[in-house]
């Protein structure tokens, strides 16, 4: 009875260490939004975003009037001095300039550009937190498991050594249990560096060290995908994959640059108006006698025109320049489609297998659970020893931790068949909080 009122104990304690962590714990959701504040990529990302939608600003001042001032003061001579200033303001038009029409279309695709790639990076983002989440949780069930496998093994080891005292067994069967014994040793060490570093990887994204987090609920279980059907998401992917949209900007960026460059042959028009002033002074002699001042304002508009005749072949050169890169960035295109294609169709197929593998599990739980209750039970009657509840104990808890593990994989693999969709966003974290045992308390 000795070793059921010791379990009873440590039950107790455990559940009220547990209460004391839910009660502190943060959820995904939580810790979301600290990464949205602190990582640096998605930070690094944001900045990015600000640069690029300042290329539509930059693409229409091409089109926009520019103007300047310009001014000027001059002296000269020694026995003929003279001095004046000059100022002019000259406002310059584009008229036709193909070149400029076509960089202003471009930087607009820029924005797009920058804009897709924000959303790639906040996609990213949350597939990061998501797999730090529950590597962290993963490995505190392997840890609680080792733990308890440590201790079944720790008494068996005094059960051995109590038999060899009294000549009731061998040594051998102390030297057995016992380099069991360090082998679990070595693995509670080994458990314990894997969560710390799970712990390091989720504070490289926060910022800070994370507090105690929220478990998946016993009873949780991931939906399976909607629609039931592989060529729809593949067709979905296929519009909306933040990958393959980034990589058709790319085109579109490329061949817009051909364009550019073609237009280096074509013919400018700019239409120039200026209004100025000048002044002069002149003098001579010893007492810089006055000779004669100009004093005048003078405004003038007109048309430039620009045709270009030869260059060196350096349109030419940068004509075939961007079409090679054009032609590349296509078969890019493609070549990301079908690596798009190939992970829909591994990420749903996880999906779907994942799920089996859970309700497998599951039903191992069941198992586990029965077997300890009746391992207790028995040793209540004296057909059992204290080692066999433990051993119980460790195999149920191995059980559950390959439930648990099985269960994060499928959320994840969720999460990613979301990802190639395109389809994933902040509204896919609260569904799995929603899994969580509690919430923070904010």
């Amino acid at each position: 009875m000795r070793i059921i009122l010791v379990l009873r104990k440590v039950a107790l304690l455990f559940l009220i260490v547990l209460f004391n962590l839910d009660a502190n714990a943060v959820d995904l959701d939580h810790i979301y939004r600290q990464a949205l504040a602190k990582d640096s990529v998605i930070l690094g990302a944001e900045h990015a975003l600000r640069s690029a939608s300042q290329k539509d600003a930059q693409g229409r001042s091409m089109l926009l009037p520019n103007i300047a001032f310009k001014g000027g003061a001059q002296r000269s001579g020694d026995e003929l001095r003279n001095s004046g200033t000059t100022y002019k303001v000259q406002l310059k038009q584009p008229l036709f300039d193909l070149s400029n029409w076509e960089t202003f279309h471009q930087s607009q695709t820029l924005v797009r550009q920058g804009e897709i790639s924000f959303s790639l990076a906040k996609q990213d983002l949350i597939l990061r937190v998501c797999q730090a989440y529950f590597d962290i949780l993963l490995a505190q069930d392997n840890l609680i498991a080792i733990a308890k496998l440590k201790t079944a093994i720790s008494e068996q080891l005094k059960l051995a050594q109590r038999s060899y005292d009294v000549g009731s067994s061998m040594i051998t069967d102390v030297k057995e249990a016992k380099v069991l014994f360090d082998r679990a040793s070595a693995d509670v060490i080994e458990a314990t560096l894997e969560q710390e570093m799970a712990r390091s990887r989720m504070e490289e994204i926060i910022g800070e060290a994370p507090k105690e987090l929220a478990e998946l609920r016993k009873d949780a279980t991931p939906d399976a995908p909607e629609p039931r059907n592989l060529d729809k998401w593949i067709s979905t992917a296929q519009l909306q994959n933040y990958n393959i949209l980034l990589k058709q900007v790319t085109l579109k960026i490329a061949e817009s640059q051909i364009l550019i460059e073609r237009t280096g042959k074509y013919p400018t028009l700019n239409l120039i108006m200026d209004r100025g002033h000048y002044y002069q002074n002149n003098s001579v002699g010893p007492q810089f006698i006055t000779m004669q001042n100009y004093n005048f304002f003078s405004s003038s508009i007109g048309v430039e025109f620009n045709i270009p005749i030869f260059d060196g072949y350096r349109t030419g050169s940068k004509v075939l320049e961007a079409v090679a890169i054009a032609d590349r960035t296509t078969a890019e295109v493609e070549t990301v489609r079908r690596r798009v294609t190939s992970d829909v169709r591994q990420h749903y197929s996880k999906v779907l297998n994942g799920l089996a593998r859970i309700e497998a599990y599951r039903t191992g739980v069941d198992s586990s659970e029965s077997a300890l209750s009746y391992n207790k039970k028995s040793y209540e009657v004296g057909m059992r020893v204290n080692t066999d509840v433990l051993t119980a104990q460790h195999r149920l808890s191995l059980a559950q931790r390959d439930l648990s593990k099985a269960t994060y994989d499928v959320l994840m693999s969720g999460l990613r068949l979301k990802a190639s969709a395109g389809t994933l966003d902040d509204r896919d974290i609260g569904e799995i909080n929603a899994l969580l045992r509690v919430y923070s308390s904010r």
